[in-house]
């Protein structure tokens, strides 16, 4: 009987882990793509003045 409660609690425990970690990659994924997707536009007014020597 007991044997079979620890085997209980190991399988929750690593359903947790599993589910936890999926999600942590579905995550990272999302992000990265996100990032990936992302244009940088940098607009800049400004003189130039050319310098005689």
């Amino acid at each position: 009987m007991r044997k079979h409660k620890n085997r209980q609690k190991r399988g929750k425990k690593q359903r947790k882990i599993i589910i936890i970690t999926a999600c942590s990659l579905l995550l990272v994924m999302t992000v990265g793509y996100a990032t990936m997707q992302t244009n940088l536009n940098i607009n800049a007014k400004g003189n130039v003045v050319k310098k005689l020597l």
